[in-house]
């Protein structure tokens, strides 16, 4: 008996439309938050700093036992860089 009448209750709440359009708002206010704030920039220079050791080549970065991760205008936090194609080794541990 209490199973039938929760079962014949008809959905009340916000339909799925309506999460939806909340769901993007939110991501639209966050991008604007980034963009205003000026994150965009920060996290361009950031992605172009290798906080290993900027090499040339992979064989370069494997002797001295190293994984390379490849980047354009590879730059040490030292100030030291490669300007092109190059390598970021960073140092397992």
């Amino acid at each position: 008996m209490l199973f039938e009448r929760l079962m014949n209750k008809s959905a009340q709440g916000m339909s799925i439309n309506t999460i939806i359009l909340i769901v993007l708002g939110l991501i639209i206010l966050v991008v604007f938050a980034f963009v205003l704030g000026g994150k965009f920039t920060d996290f361009g220079r950031t992605a172009s700093q290798c906080d290993g050791r900027c090499v040339a080549s992979i064989s370069e970065c494997r002797s001295s036992n190293g994984a390379p991760i490849p980047m354009n205008n590879c730059k040490e936090d030292s100030g030291v860089g490669i300007e092109g194609e190059g390598f970021c080794c960073k140092f397992l541990t």
